[in-house]
C-alpha cells in the first residue's frame, strides 16, 4: 500500500537502467513507443496518443535522465503501478525519485522539472485511465536511500556498494552518518558482465544471442542452452566480480578495518558468484531489490514531517 501525507500519495520511482523499481514491483527497464496499439497487453502505456510497451528489454546507459521522454514515462508506469494495488485512479501525487550520487548536484533540479512538467496528467496502464496530479517531485541520491533502514546498526566505518545495471554507486558511512565527500559513481554495472557474456557467446557460435540468456545466467546461475557454454559464463561472472572489488578497493575497502554493504541487482551476482563475499560476516548483502524505492519513500514522508513541525 502507497504511503500517503495529508492525502497525498508518495510514488516511488526507481527507474534504474535494469529495472524500474517501485516499493512493490520490479520491471526491466525499456520503453518501446507504437504508433498504434500493440499486440501485448500488458504493461502497455498509453500517452498522447501514442503506445508504450513496458519492460520488454532494458536501456542502454544515459548519462541524463532528461534527454527524451522514456524516465518520463516509466515514472508513470510507477505511478500506475502504485495505485493500482489501492484500486485508486485518480489521486494527488509527490514523486520520490533519484540520481547517481555524484549526479545528484548538478542534475536533480532539471531532473525534478522533468518529473514535474505537467502538473495533472492524464494516462492508461492496460487500458486504466488514471488522472494525476502531479504536487512535486523530490529527487534524493541512489545508494545512500537503500541503506536508510540501516543507519542506525551501521557503527564504525562501513562501506556500501550500490550495484545497478548501468552503475556502481559508492560511499561511506561512519556511526550512523554518510560522509558526503566519499560519494563516486562507476559505469561499471552489471551489464558489463552482460556484455561479456554475449560477447563470448558470439565469438564461439557466430551468432548474435538474446541478451536473456545472459541474464537468466547472471539471476539464478542456470541457463537453458547448451551445458559446453556455461563454464566459461561462469568464468565471466567471477572476473565481474573480482574487478567489482578492486574497484572498491580504490576507494579504501580493507575489510579488517570496515563493513561492507552491497545492495542493488548487483548483490545478488555478488552473492552467487563470489563465495569470498557471501561467506564473509563482515560483509552484509541487502538483496531486496525494491529496498532504494523504499529508502525515496521513507526520505521523502521524513522531509514532509520535518517541515511540518518547523511550522
Amino acid at each position: 500500500m502507497a504511503e500517503k501525507y495529508n492525502g497525498v500519495y508518495i510514488i516511488a520511482a526507481d527507474t534504474g537502467n535494469g529495472n524500474v523499481k517501485t516499493v512493490s514491483t520490479c520491471t526491466p527497464t525499456s520503453v518501446s513507443k507504437h504508433n498504434s496499439k500493440p499486440l501485448t497487453t500488458t504493461n502497455v502505456i498509453e500517452y498522447n496518443g501514442s503506445y508504450y510497451v513496458i519492460g520488454q528489454g532494458h536501456k542502454e546507459v544515459v548519462s541524463d535522465k532528461t534527454q527524451d521522454e522514456d524516465y518520463y514515462i516509466l515514472t508513470m508506469f510507477c505511478i500506475a503501478k502504485e495505485l493500482a494495488r489501492d484500486n485508486v485512479t485518480e489521486a494527488s501525487v509527490l514523486i520520490a525519485a533519484g540520481l547517481p550520487v555524484t549526479w545528484y548536484g548538478n542534475q536533480s533540479e532539471s531532473y525534478r522539472n522533468y518529473l514535474k512538467q505537467n502538473k495533472e496528467v492524464t494516462f492508461s496502464l492496460d487500458d486504466v485511465t488514471y488522472k494525476v496530479e502531479i504536487k512535486d517531485a523530490v529527487i534524493l541520491p541512489q545508494g545512500y536511500a537503500a541503506i536508510i533502514e540501516n543507519l542506525k546498526d551501521m557503527k564504525g566505518d562501513n562501506m556500501l556498494a550500490d550495484i545497478g545495471n548501468g552503475t556502481i554507486n559508492i560511499l561511506r558511512v561512519r556511526n550512523g552518518m554518510v560522509i558526503e565527500a566519499s560519494f563516486k559513481t562507476e559505469l561499471m554495472g552489471v551489464n558489463e558482465c552482460v556484455k561479456e557474456i554475449l560477447k563470448y557467446l558470439k565469438d564461439r557460435t557466430h551468432t548474435d544471442v538474446d541478451e536473456y540468456v545472459a541474464l537468466e545466467f547472471i539471476k539464478t546461475g542456470q541457463s537453458s542452452i547448451s551445458e559446453k557454454y556455461v563454464d566459461e559464463m561462469k568464468r565471466i561472472v567471477e572476473i565481474y566480480c573480482g574487478k567489482v572489488l578492486k574497484v572498491l578497493a580504490r576507494y579504501g575497502y580493507n575489510r579488517d578495518f570496515m563493513k561492507l554493504y552491497i545492495c542493488g541487482g548487483g548483490a545478488r551476482v555478488m552473492k552467487r558468484f563470489c563465495p569470498a563475499v557471501a561467506n564473509d560476516e563482515r560483509v552484509i548483502m541487502l538483496t531486496n531489490i525494491c529496498a532504494t524505492a523504499r529508502g525515496y519513500e521513507l526520505m521523502t514522508l521524513k522531509m514532509l514531517r520535518d517541515q511540518y513541525e518547523k511550522k
